[in-house]
């Protein structure tokens, strides 16, 4: 579940060019309303031979403790110096800790072709919705909740089986609202996430999936959304699906679940890879029977994420998943007898 903290950052992505994510369900914006600033915390590098940690080091030129207004621009001069030389990158701002704020670089190496493939839409096109109300209802929701985290008021999300609400009664008025259309509207909005070629209307139409029921058959139809090109597109399918996991009837094809987010874990993006870890955790404490198959696609990435990732949500689930792995709980633990507990940090 994500808190209003994180949602304040979510809001954000829509307005600048580089990536803010709250991985430890903190807000910059809190912070900083508190008279406490941030800092620089360090350089992770997922990276390839076109390009090496130094050079990276030098052309962002930050010192220990350096505050967000600085690494902002230190950024958009990283961005333009790998432009410049041609490099598929992502490079992210991510806030670790209350007081850390990292810089997180991936760099596809064109030399090899190991990339992980995204998917292909099925039949392109723009689909037109038999009303646009829920987007509107969805936009209104959004900026309630931002408007309370600009506040500082924290509010929380609840699971109403399987329906998204939240502690805000406000908020759960228009969810209210959106009840009553989106049940009826969910083959039109899982065409949306599997067809528009717009990625924010897929990803918006994702979210509204949460009010969606019919959990099995939304879970498969969504799932091929965590191959989506588009990361924001992940990481709302990636949400929908942690929250829900325990829902899911003991014939679900578990297998073919465990294989997409073991794909997103060798994504470019820190949000992939924390999504990713977490959603494995869960379905490992879920269901024990997986840890085998887990084990086999991912041990090897998740050790070098706990040895490597300083970022508290990357190497903290990390190290929680590898203990799962070593051993598994014999009985299926529900989310809030967990380590994740109920309200898991990046989500």
């Amino acid at each position: 579940m994500r808190s209003g903290k994180e949602f304040w950052c979510a809001r954000l992505l829509s307005c600048i060019s580089w990536l803010i994510l709250l991985s430890a369900g903190f807000s910059v914006g809190g912070i900083a309303a508190q008279g406490v600033k941030p800092g620089f915390a360090g350089l992770e590098f997922y990276g390839s031979s076109q390009v090496s940690r130094s050079e990276l080091e030098k052309y962002l030129a930050l010192r220990p403790g350096a505050r967000l207004e600085q690494i902002t621009r230190a950024v958009d001069r990283l961005n333009q110096k790998l432009a410049e030389r041609h490099l598929n990158s992502t490079v992210e701002i991510v806030q670790g800790g209350p007081l850390e704020v990292f810089v997180v670089v991936g760099v596809n190496d064109s030399s090899t072709d190991s990339a992980t493939p995204t998917r292909h839409l099925r039949r392109q096109r723009h689909v037109q919705l038999s009303t646009e109300k829920p987007f509107i209802l969805l936009d209104e929701l959004n900026a309630r909740l931002e408007k309370l985290s600009d506040e500082g008021r924290p509010w929380s999300e609840q699971m109403r089986s399987g329906l998204r609400y939240f502690s805000d009664e406000r908020a759960n008025q228009t969810a209210d609202e959106i009840v009553q259309l989106v049940p009826d509207m969910r083959t039109e909005l899982l065409a949306v996430t599997e067809s528009d070629p717009d990625p924010n209307r897929r990803r918006r139409a994702g979210e509204l999936l949460c009010w969606a029921g019919s959990i099995p058959d939304t879970f498969t139809r969504l799932m091929p959304a965590l191959d989506d090109a588009d990361s924001g597109v992940r990481a709302t399918a990636a949400r929908y699906m942690f929250s829900r996991l325990e829902l899911l009837p003991d014939d679900y094809p578990f297998d073919t679940l465990v294989e997409s987010f073991s794909r997103l874990l060798t994504r470019p993006t820190h949000q992939d890879r924390s999504k990713a870890l977490y959603c494995l955790l869960a379905l490992c404490l879920q269901r024990p029977e997986l840890t085998t198959n887990v084990k086999v696609f991912d041990e090897e990435k998740v050790k070098h994420l706990s040895q490597t990732s300083n970022i508290a949500s990357i190497k903290g689930a990390a190290e929680k998943l590898l203990a799962v792995l070593s051993n598994p709980p014999k009985f299926r633990q529900r989310m809030t007898d967990s380590p994740l507990g109920p309200n898991t940090s990046g989500f």
